[in-house]
């Protein structure tokens, strides 16, 4: 199980790099590189890989999503999801 946010004034999925790694997910390179800044409060994040989760919200939600993997400074979620 993860904590998730959906964040209607988001347009990024993103996911956490150690829930990635807890959840043995396949990473991949990241088609169109971009900086993110605003989940880290120190430094600008250069979003170079990304990975395909899978995910279901009860049992009657399931969906798959690209979400881009970063390095987290908040402990409260695991998943960000944005507007589509």
């Amino acid at each position: 199980m993860c904590k998730f946010i959906i964040d209607s004034g988001s347009c990024k999925n993103v996911m956490s790099e150690a829930t990635i790694q807890k959840l043995s997910l396949a990473i991949e390179s990241h088609h169109a590189p971009y900086s993110l800044a605003w989940l880290k409060q120190s430094n600008e994040i250069f979003v170079t890989r990304r990975v395909l989760v899978s995910f279901s919200i009860g049992n009657v939600y399931r969906d798959s999503v690209w979400c881009d993997v970063v390095l987290m400074d908040l402990d409260s979620y695991h998943l960000l999801l944005g507007r589509p």
